[in-house]
């Protein structure tokens, strides 16, 4: 019998559910703009007087159609070639003949502007000046399955990721895809087990006062594990803090389709792309998830704590 809670029954990220959204991506488009519209809240509340909160065009493409989840045909040609003479293929068929004579043939798909919902949303910050609005200097990016390495949008993300720090502009990264290597080639891989590796992490890239001279600092959770809280600068010694743990679990709440997607009774699938160590971690909170309902107790009330049953996290 499946077992399901509008709570989030783990600590941190639901490892049941990112594992069905890596093996089904189509689902990831809903659950990537509800994350930055709870995100975009969660900045908000705690940005300083003088900034202000907007979502952006994102970097990276999205794989699949929002609406239908068929798989985007990106047909767009780079040149579109004019003709000042009519080809005979691209000529109109009229019953009557033709007075006016067209100027310049085009190819139709050359005549669409990049569709917005080609793209996800991404946050960035601000400052406002004299009633107006400043460049933007830090910016939120969810990471997507498509943009990540081995994704057919990882080498714009990697571009566009380059264009941004040189600008100057304070850079989050929030990857929870366990299942793939992180855009950043210098951070250990999860997937190829790498000493001081973590199945979640968020990076604060800050290419200050020059990206030669700036650093970029990991957060890294294990399954099981609260997210972290992360003090982002801004402007003249300025600050916002992003809680990822609350702007999270309030997501899950809020998103039923997400969390209807999560079986605590059967492990998630392709559990063996965890680590040994958080296989264990999501094996323990299914059991804490088990005793909880034949004990009666309510998950709504949820997560419970799984005593020894946890392994201990690691002092990386």
């Amino acid at each position: 019998m499946p077992i399901r809670s509008r709570v989030n029954q783990y600590r941190g990220v639901n490892a049941h559910l990112h594992s069905v959204m890596q093996e089904r991506p189509r689902n990831w488009g809903g659950f990537h703009s509800r994350v930055i519209n709870d995100l975009f809240d969660e900045v908000t509340r705690t940005l300083p007087t003088g900034y202000l909160a907007d979502n952006e065009r994102s970097l990276q493409i999205r794989e699949f159609n929002p609406d239908s989840g068929e798989r985007i045909q990106f047909r767009r040609p780079d040149t579109a070639i004019f003709s000042p003479e009519p080809r005979t293929q691209a000529s109109l068929e009229t019953g009557a003949s033709l007075s006016a004579r067209a100027t310049f043939v085009l190819p139709a798909q050359a005549t669409f502007d990049d569709d917005p919902d080609l793209y996800y949303q991404s946050l960035v910050i601000r400052p406002i000046r004299d009633d107006d609005l400043g460049e933007v200097i830090a910016w939120l990016e969810l990471l997507s399955p498509g943009n990540k390495p081995g994704g057919r949008g990882a080498v714009q993300y990697i571009e566009k990721r380059r264009s941004l720090l040189m600008a100057g502009v304070v850079l989050i990264e929030v990857d929870w895809l366990h299942e793939s290597r992180s855009p950043i080639s210098a951070l250990p891989s999860y997937p190829d087990r790498d000493d001081h590796a973590h199945a979640y992490s968020i990076t604060l890239t800050v290419p200050r006062p020059s990206l030669a001279e700036g650093y970029t600092w990991v957060f890294g959770t294990h399954v099981d594990q609260t997210l972290p809280r992360i003090q982002v600068p801004l402007l003249e010694g300025d600050t916002c803090t992003i809680d990822f743990e609350t702007s999270y679990q309030r997501h899950f709440q809020r998103a039923p389709l997400h969390n209807r997607l999560v079986n605590y009774a059967e492990l998630p699938p392709n559990v063996d792309r965890y680590t040994a160590e958080d296989q264990a971690r999501i094996r323990a909170r299914m059991e804490a998830v088990a005793r909880a309902v034949a004990s009666g107790k309510d998950l709504e009330q949820g997560p419970f704590e799984i005593g020894e049953a946890q392994p201990k996290d690691n002092p990386d």
